[in-house]
C-alpha cells in the first residue's frame, strides 16, 4: 500500500508558487493544493497551474475558515472556476458557503470534480456528529468529502480514524485533526481509507498548526513500510 500526499503549495507571488511546485514534484507529491488565497497576483493563474502535470486542487480559503481570502463571495467562487477552467483536477469549497447548491451544480455541469469541506477550529466532535456533517457533504454531490477537526486531547485522534475507516467505506474521504496533538491522525488517514495526506513542501509553509512537511510524512510512512 501506497499513501498518496497532497502539497500545499501557499506561495504569495507566481514565482514562489512555481518554485513550491519544482520543490514538490522532486519530493514526489501525488497532488498540489494551488492556495488561491494566499496569492496576491492572480493573472498568472493559468500558467501556473499548466507548470505542473500533477493533479491541481485549486482552494480559496476564506478568513473565517482559517483562509487568507478576503473579498466577496462572488470572486471568490470565480476565481475557483477560473482555476478549474484553466485545468484544475479538483476545486475545494467549504460545506458552509452561501449558495453552495447553486455552486456544487455549475461545477458538476462542466464537468469539476469537487471536494466539499468542513472545519472544526475548536474541537473534534463526536461520531454522531461527523456521520452528519459527512451526510451533508454528500448530499452537495461532494466527490470526495473532507472534514477536518481540531485535536484537544490524543484521543480525537481515534475517534477521526474510526470515522474515516467507517466512511470510506462508503464515499472517497478525508478526515484528520489539525493542531499538534493530531498529527498522528494526519500521518494514518490514508491508512484508514483517507483519499490522501496533506503536507507542506518545507518548515515554514504550513497552512495549519499540526501540518507535517513531505519529508516528514514520507520518513515515517517508510517506517511503517508504506511507500
Amino acid at each position: 500500500m501506497t499513501f498518496k500526499i497532497c502539497a500545499v503549495i501557499p506561495g504569495r507571488g507566481a514565482s514562489e508558487v512555481l518554485n513550491l511546485i519544482e520543490k514538490a514534484e522532486k519530493q514526489r507529491a501525488d497532488l498540489l493544493e494551488i492556495r488561491l488565497d494566499y496569492l496576491r497576483e492572480r493573472s498568472q493563474l493559468e500558467q501556473i497551474i499548466k507548470a505542473t502535470k500533477l493533479p491541481v486542487i485549486a482552494t480559496n480559503r476564506p478568513k473565517d475558515q482559517g483562509g487568507m481570502y478576503a473579498g466577496s463571495e462572488e470572486t471568490r467562487k470565480s476565481l475557483l472556476l477560473k482555476a478549474a477552467n484553466a485545468g484544475a483536477s479538483y476545486v475545494d469549497i467549504e460545506l458552509g458557503s452561501n449558495r453552495l447548491r447553486e455552486f456544487t451544480t455549475h461545477c458538476k455541469t462542466i464537468g469539476m470534480k469537487l471536494i466539499v469541506s468542513h472545519h472544526d477550529f475548536v474541537a473534534t466532535p463526536s461520531l454522531k456528529k461527523l456521520d452528519s456533517i459527512f451526510k451533508s457533504e454528500l448530499e452537495t454531490g461532494a466527490d470526495i468529502c473532507k472534514i477536518a477537526t481540531t485535536a484537544q486531547r490524543l484521543e480525537d485522534n481515534l475517534t477521526c480514524l474510526e470515522f474515516q475507516a467507517k466512511s470510506s467505506k462508503k464515499h472517497a474521504t478525508i478526515c484528520f485533526a489539525m493542531g499538534n496533538l493530531g498529527r498522528s491522525s494526519r500521518i494514518l488517514s490514508p491508512a484508514y481509507g483517507g483519499s490522501f495526506a496533506y503536507a507542506s513542501v518545507k518548515f515554514g509553509k504550513e497552512t495549519a498548526t499540526g501540518q507535517l512537511t513531505i519529508q516528514e510524512m514520507r520518513r515515517i510512512h517508510t517506517i511503517l513500510g508504506v511507500t
